[in-house]
Protein backbone atom coordinates (compact mmCIF):
# COMPACT_ATOMS: atom_id res chain seq x y z
CA UNK A 1 0.00 0.00 0.00
CA UNK A 2 1.07 3.33 -0.94
CA UNK A 3 0.45 6.62 0.86
CA UNK A 4 1.73 9.95 1.48
CA UNK A 5 4.17 10.36 3.89
CA UNK A 6 2.04 13.30 5.56
CA UNK A 7 -1.10 10.76 5.26
CA UNK A 8 1.52 7.66 7.41
CA UNK A 9 0.14 7.94 10.72
CA UNK A 10 -3.75 8.31 9.57
CA UNK A 11 -3.39 5.09 6.96
CA UNK A 12 -2.00 3.51 10.02
CA UNK A 13 -4.75 4.21 12.76
CA UNK A 14 -7.44 2.84 9.75
CA UNK A 15 -5.45 -0.34 8.99
CA UNK A 16 -5.81 -0.82 12.68
CA UNK A 17 -8.70 -0.17 13.36
CA UNK A 18 -10.06 -2.47 10.44
CA UNK A 19 -8.20 -5.45 11.72
CA UNK A 20 -9.75 -5.52 14.96
CA UNK A 21 -13.28 -4.87 13.59
CA UNK A 22 -12.67 -7.79 11.04
CA UNK A 23 -10.79 -10.45 13.01
CA UNK A 24 -11.80 -9.06 16.78
CA UNK A 25 -8.73 -9.08 18.06
CA UNK A 26 -6.60 -5.98 19.19
CA UNK A 27 -3.17 -6.01 19.20
CA UNK A 28 -2.56 -7.15 23.20
CA UNK A 29 -4.94 -10.15 21.99
CA UNK A 30 -1.88 -11.53 19.43
CA UNK A 31 0.56 -12.06 22.58
CA UNK A 32 -0.74 -16.03 23.20
CA UNK A 33 -1.34 -16.58 19.22
CA UNK A 34 1.85 -18.48 19.18
CA UNK A 35 0.69 -21.01 22.01
CA UNK A 36 1.16 -24.26 22.20
CA UNK A 37 -1.00 -27.05 23.01
CA UNK A 38 0.81 -29.39 25.36
CA UNK A 39 -1.60 -32.25 27.09
CA UNK A 40 1.30 -32.55 29.34
CA UNK A 41 1.14 -29.09 30.24
CA UNK A 42 -0.41 -28.52 33.86
CA UNK A 43 -2.49 -25.51 32.48
CA UNK A 44 -2.76 -24.28 28.51
CA UNK A 45 -3.48 -20.86 27.05
CA UNK A 46 -6.33 -20.64 24.72
CA UNK A 47 -4.75 -18.49 21.36
CA UNK A 48 -7.86 -17.48 20.60
CA UNK A 49 -9.12 -15.65 23.61
CA UNK A 50 -6.43 -16.18 26.14
CA UNK A 51 -8.51 -18.32 28.33
CA UNK A 52 -6.03 -20.45 30.79
CA UNK A 53 -7.43 -24.08 31.38
CA UNK A 54 -6.57 -28.06 31.59
CA UNK A 55 -5.38 -29.54 28.87
CA UNK A 56 -7.65 -32.69 30.04
CA UNK A 57 -11.08 -30.44 28.40
CA UNK A 58 -9.34 -30.23 25.06
CA UNK A 59 -11.43 -27.30 24.36
CA UNK A 60 -11.80 -23.93 25.54
CA UNK A 61 -14.46 -23.35 28.15
CA UNK A 62 -14.86 -19.82 26.71
CA UNK A 63 -15.12 -19.58 23.36
CA UNK A 64 -14.93 -23.56 22.60
CA UNK A 65 -12.26 -23.59 20.62
CA UNK A 66 -11.43 -27.10 19.85
CA UNK A 67 -7.91 -29.04 19.98
CA UNK A 68 -8.13 -32.07 18.09
CA UNK A 69 -5.56 -34.32 19.35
Amino acid sequence: MKVKASDAQRAVAILKKDFIKTTGLSEDDLSVAEAIFSVEAETVVCPACSTRFKPELRSCPECSLEFGL
